[in-house]
């Protein structure tokens, strides 16, 4: 009994001293381990071997709090952006800037006119189009009584003389079916007073 009595007196103390040795303790919540230095604390939370006091926690709070650990360490926290800055550039955003702009249409004036209806015709007697880009560039260095005939700011695109050729071909599309309709007409007409006058004439 004796002996007893001694070894649970001296047990005491010994836990005690290797309690004050072991100064760094693991900061997750239900693991009771210590470590002499902070390298063993970091070596531990880095393979995530905790001892959890059972009696104190659950089997299903010890496996949240392992799944917590293992998350924290595959998905870093990100930093979330500021409800003030989002609102910032919400402001910035002016509404309907996602709709198709309405193109600005462009009044040509007479000398810008004429210009393109002269090349439009080029293309018509020759039977060899002027091509609308090259008919741009003529328009920088045209020259009319020794001067240049267009200022800078009424230089057009290849695009705009193509769009203006388009509209004159369609024009001229359009005339010459009233031609042909007309020149129908007259032949009804012809055909027509021929034969009365025939009637007439076998009376």
């Amino acid at each position: 009994m004796t002996g007893e009595e001694e070894v649970e007196e001296c047990g005491p103390p010994a836990k005690k001293a290797k309690s004050e040795e072991n100064i760094y303790s693991c900061p997750i919540e239900g693991c009771d381990r210590s470590f002499k230095n902070n390298s063993g604390l970091e070596q531990h939370i880095i393979l995530g071997n905790c001892n959890y006091q059972l009696e104190k926690q659950s089997l299903m709070d010890r496996s949240k709090s392992e799944y917590s650990v293992k998350l924290d360490k595959l998905y870093p926290k990100t930093v979330n952006i500021s409800c003030s800055t989002t609102s910032e550039i919400a402001n910035t955003v002016k509404i309907g800037w996602a709709l198709k702009m309405k193109k600005k249409k462009t009044i040509f004036n007479v000398e810008q006119k004429q210009f393109m209806q002269d090349q439009f015709d080029i293309g018509k007697h020759t039977g060899r189009k002027v091509d609308p880009f090259e008919a741009a560039k003529l328009m920088m260095v045209e020259v009319k009584n020794g001067e240049r005939r267009f200022k800078k700011s009424e230089y057009l695109t290849g695009s705009q003389i193509s769009g203006y050729f388009s509209r004159l071909s369609q024009k001229d599309r359009k005339m010459c079916k009233e031609d042909i309709t007309v020149s129908q007409n007259e032949d009804d007409k012809y055909n027509l007073k021929m034969s009365v006058i025939k009637k007439m004439e076998s009376l």
